[in-house]
């Protein structure tokens, strides 16, 4: 509880300490191997252009009734057009049960990682594509699996995702360390 207390106030403190630019978006992901193919949320970003970094929070609907929070970190490099690359942790939380597996599992936990292309359409709008690749700490479901003589495995089952995403995001705040001075 005290880490998690130490990572509240960093990231206030980092927020309100240097210049930053405050986003908040829709989000949502392609991915090839899974029915239905697509991943839908909402996003947060907080961006430090001087110092090429950023900070999301998303939080997405997946198709097997979870819904998963992911806190992410993100170096930029370049200006209007720039290359991202990242990594997150993700917390995944059973909205309704479902019949994929034979023990389901109410909360999980996860990480992140991805790489991609971002570009200020305007001074105001942002657009994100990134290929993002998700995977499983902790188990999603067990599996039973029915030996002879009437045993039966265990089987713990992580998935792993990858998916293309297209990030649209609208600048709400705008901090800058000058205008805080001057209005001093």
């Amino acid at each position: 509880m005290l880490k998690f207390f130490l990572a509240v106030i960093s990231f206030v403190a980092l927020t309100c300490s240097v210049s930053a630019q405050h986003f908040v978006g829709v989000s949502g992901g392609y991915s090839y191997k899974y029915t239905p193919p697509y991943l839908i949320g909402l996003r947060y970003d907080v961006k430090y252009p001087s110092e090429k970094a950023a900070i999301s929070i998303e939080e997405v609907y997946e198709y097997k009734g979870y819904f998963k929070t992911i806190a992410g970190f993100d170096f930029n490099f370049g200006n209007k057009l720039h290359y991202i690359i990242g990594l997150g942790v993700s917390t995944k939380f059973l909205l309704r049960d479902n019949d994929f597996y034979d023990e389901s599992k109410k909360i999980v936990f996860g990480g992140k990682l991805n790489t991609g292309l971002g570009y200020y359409i305007s001074s105001k709008i942002l657009i994100n594509l990134l290929y993002q690749y998700h995977f499983d700490i902790t188990p999603l479901a067990i599996d039973v699996i029915p030996q002879h003589f009437g045993q039966s495995i265990n089987d713990p089952i992580r998935e792993q995702q990858s998916f293309i995403q297209l990030n649209i995001s609208l600048l709400i705040k705008n901090k800058s360390i000058n205008s805080n001075l001057s209005k001093s």
